[in-house]
């Protein structure tokens, strides 16, 4: 009887050992993944967990600087996936110009017969007011799988509504001694466009002064399809910067922004 509480008690012993061992691999195992993390999911593991101080997830809002060129502005925010070096951007759009002051002088119009805003990429036509707004879907992919910025690439869906309310000719109808009249002159008009759109871009973004602040370039080629509403025109559709530019273009831009938390 004391030998097979002998064998019994070795065997428990020797059970307990391999459960430590087992218990202590898994840990390690376990801390291993979750330090080496590049180019992979930061939840790899089946199991829950956070990830720690030297790999947190990143946000970035940022101002497009051009935009202002075309009388709008656009304002991004985007956050690191999972994997780094990935990140996805929404961006919100609008345009305004407020309705043209006909008291006075028509500053901004090479043509001073015909006062009026003009676009600063397309002159030849003008109009009185501008009015719209958008949005962006943006995948980004950074080409080093570090946990830096640098270069990247970009590919996204857009829509932007734009309503341009301007002068045309037509009939307009009036009233004079009971009688209804017509006449013709020019009177204001709302043509409205609908474009989705595509894009891809090279850039690259940096901390360079900041642990922060991000500046970020980029270039690439767009497509843009203008559906007509309101008042049908072709005014504004002479070339890509046109408000109703139907056809393909060339896309650059500048960010200023900020990212959050600190790269480590």
């Amino acid at each position: 009887m004391k030998k097979y509480k002998t064998y019994i008690l070795v065997t428990i012993l020797i059970s307990s050992a391999l459960s430590l061992y087992a218990q202590e691999h898994g840990r390690v195992s376990l801390d291993k993944d979750r330090h080496d993390y590049l180019g992979t999911s930061r939840y790899r593991q089946s199991i829950d967990w956070l990830p720690n101080s030297d790999m947190p997830q990143r946000y970035a809002i940022s101002l497009h600087l051009l935009q202002f060129l075309n009388y709008g502005m656009r304002i991004d925010f985007e956050f690191e996936l999972d994997t780094p070096g990935r990140w996805l951007q929404f961006g919100l759009i609008g345009h305004y110009l407020p309705q043209y002051d006909y008291s006075k002088p028509a500053s901004n119009s090479y043509d001073k017969s015909e006062p009026g805003w003009r676009h600063p990429m397309d002159d030849t036509n003008v109009f009185e007011k501008l009015s719209g707004c958008g949005l962006a879907v943006t995948y980004k992919r950074f080409f080093s799988e570090k946990n830096e910025l640098g270069v990247y690439w970009s590919a996204g869906v857009h829509f932007n509504y734009l309503n341009v309310i301007h002068r045309a000719d037509g009939y307009y109808t009036y009233y004079e001694d009971g009688m209804q009249l017509w006449e013709k002159g020019k009177h204001a008009v709302s043509s409205r466009y609908y474009k989705p759109g595509i894009n891809f871009n090279l850039g690259i973004s940096e901390l360079d002064f900041s642990p922060n602040l991000l500046f970020d370039a980029y270039i690439g080629v767009g497509f843009d399809i203008s559906i007509r509403g309101g008042h049908k025109t072709y005014l504004f559709e002479t070339n890509m910067f046109s408000f109703g530019y139907y056809g393909g273009y060339i896309t650059c831009g500048l960010r200023i922004g900020w990212v959050w938390p600190n790269k480590k």
